[in-house]
């Protein structure tokens, strides 16, 4: 697992064993409570996108973790493509 950013309880994270096209899995909590959503990272400029969400994982938190990942695509690129190569 290569964690790209991690923000309080919230984690951007790509598996080292997952498939392409290129995306992160955003992650709040730990154990019952997690909820995570993935988002398609387009690399390398983006836009990302919502590609499937917990059930349970309002608008209000989907809109959040896509603003951070966002914030976060130049480094979520870059370590997609020292994980798995090709976006």
């Amino acid at each position: 697992m290569g964690q790209v950013r991690r923000k309080g309880n919230l984690r951007i994270v790509i598996w080292s064993n997952d498939h392409r096209p290129s995306h992160v899995h955003v992650i709040k909590g730990k154990g019952k409570g997690e909820l995570s959503a993935s988002f398609l990272l387009r690399c390398p400029n983006g836009p990302p996108e919502l590609r499937e969400a917990d059930h349970g994982v309002t608008v209000k938190m989907i809109n959040r973790w896509l603003a951070f990942v966002v914030k976060n695509l130049e480094k979520a690129c870059a370590d997609w493509s020292a994980i798995h190569g090709d976006f």
